[in-house]
């Protein structure tokens, strides 16, 4: 692992403006889609837990859930939403920041896939 590790630390030491804007765009991104996931989530509970046409529609289809709703504390449940919405939000984009790095190195060493090889450009 230690000298795969190494290996990518070289490979991207010989091209720091393409690492830089690799990583200031991943960077970037990963905190805009984390901000508009997570708060895209928060406010799409919020807006559900709080709608008066949303309680009454309940209402007609369950008696007596819009009752329940009233008394809960809505915010404290727009926190637990927010919680899980900006947990998954950060994970997703994790894997998305990850995907770039790979897909960074693939492009820097040259590697191509032909048929069921890979071949590297050297």
């Amino acid at each position: 692992y230690a000298k795969a590790a190494g290996n990518v630390v070289r490979i991207a030491g010989s091209n720091p403006v393409t690492y830089a804007l690799i990583k200031g765009s991943g960077t970037a991104v990963r905190v805009l889609g984390v901000t508009v996931i997570g708060g895209f989530g928060t406010f799409l509970s919020y807006q559900l837990l709080s709608s008066t046409a949303l309680h009454r529609e309940l209402d007609v289809v369950f008696e007596g859930a819009s009752s329940m709703l009233a008394t809960s504390s809505i915010m404290g449940t727009t926190v637990a939403a927010a919680f899980v919405c900006f947990y998954i939000a950060m994970a997703f984009m994790m894997v998305f920041y990850q995907t770039t790095y790979t897909l960074m190195y693939c492009m820097l060493t040259g590697a191509v896939k032909l048929g069921d090889e890979y071949v590297q450009d050297l």
